[in-house]
């Protein structure tokens, strides 16, 4: 009987066997996984007494994660100031992932470095004694709930890259006193700044295109809002129950909006009640808006002001 010839092994077996696991097409996608694997493995580096949790990422750059939703990238008793490392084991930090400081409730201060080019989602949440932020990089947007229940936080400074602000950002910000960072931003998502107690005025940006629903929704000190030109998307409960507004001006050459008496006005079309200034009063309407307004509001017997058709 002839020699019989037994077919090439590939994958873990092949290993086993002394043989190259990267020989043929299932070999080849074997390898690359493994590749992968290797390269998101968490990792960990201690700077300057704090352990990091990490992985790497392509071009020798780094990631600061997250182990779980329920445990950052460092240990939840960390206290005080903490600077995020430019550098972790030779490769350059460039990622802030998905909650990797979420309900870190002792650090008081975060420095992130230039370096740093994305924060992911709910990155500082509930991060509750957190007092001030100083982001150096070069960050486009704010994801949603990065700062969302940072119920010390008063001052946030960065350089003027972030283009975007998401949903619940800023949320339950209520010592948040300074919000200079606008000068670029296009965009303001919803509940963006909600009960931001502590916020008197705001300059929204020229080059601001839209403000979402209920963006600085029961920000119970504003006093002073002044909208640009530019912004011609804002949700009709926008400033709801900002009960100490009283100047609410708009852009002389805004297309679609207007402001008359500190109501903000479509200049087409029926005029929008968006300011109300107290709790508690009436509103007075010429007609019955249109289904879907009331539920917008939370209910018209919390507003005073009138509707114009």
């Amino acid at each position: 009987m002839g020699n019989v010839i037994e077919p090439i092994k590939e994958g873990p077996q092949a290993l086993e066997n002394g043989m190259s696991p990267f020989k043929g097409l299932k070999g080849l996608l074997w390898g690359l996984t493994l590749l992968l694997a290797l390269c998101t493995e968490a990792r960990h580096y201690e700077v300057d007494g704090i352990e990091w949790n990490y992985r790497i990422g392509g071009s020798k750059r780094a990631e600061i994660k997250a182990v779980s939703k329920t445990t950052p990238a460092i240990d939840k008793e960390t206290r005080g100031f903490v600077t995020v490392p430019s550098k972790i084991s030779n490769y350059t930090v460039s990622r802030i992932g998905h909650n990797a400081f979420s309900n870190c409730r002792r650090i008081t201060g975060i420095a992130i470095p230039r370096s740093v080019i994305y924060i992911g989602t709910n990155a500082f949440y509930k991060c509750r004694s957190l007092k001030e932020v100083t982001i150096g990089g070069r960050i486009k947007e704010i994801m949603a709930g990065t700062f969302d229940g940072c119920g010390s936080l008063e001052r946030i400074s960065f350089t003027n890259s972030v283009k975007k602000i998401g949903a619940r950002a800023f949320d339950n910000c209520k010592s948040l006193v300074d919000i200079g960072m606008l000068d670029n931003v296009e965009s303001i998502g919803e509940n963006a700044f909600r009960y931001c107690n502590s916020l008197t005025d705001v300059i929204l940006p020229e080059g601001l295109e839209s403000l979402g629903k209920c963006a600085f929704f029961g920000c119970e000190s504003l006093a002073s809002v002044l909208i640009p030109d530019s912004a011609t998307d804002i949700a009709l409960d926008a400033f709801y129950l900002c009960n100490s507004l009283v100047s609410l001006e708009v852009g002389e050459g805004n297309p679609v909006y207007s402001s008359r008496n500190n109501i903000l006005c479509n200049k087409d079309g029926p005029q929008r009640l968006a300011v109300q200034q107290k709790r508690h009063g009436s509103c007075v309407l010429s007609r019955r808006p249109e289904r879907g307004y009331n539920s917008g509001w939370g209910g018209w017997n919390f507003v005073k002001g009138v509707w114009i058709q």
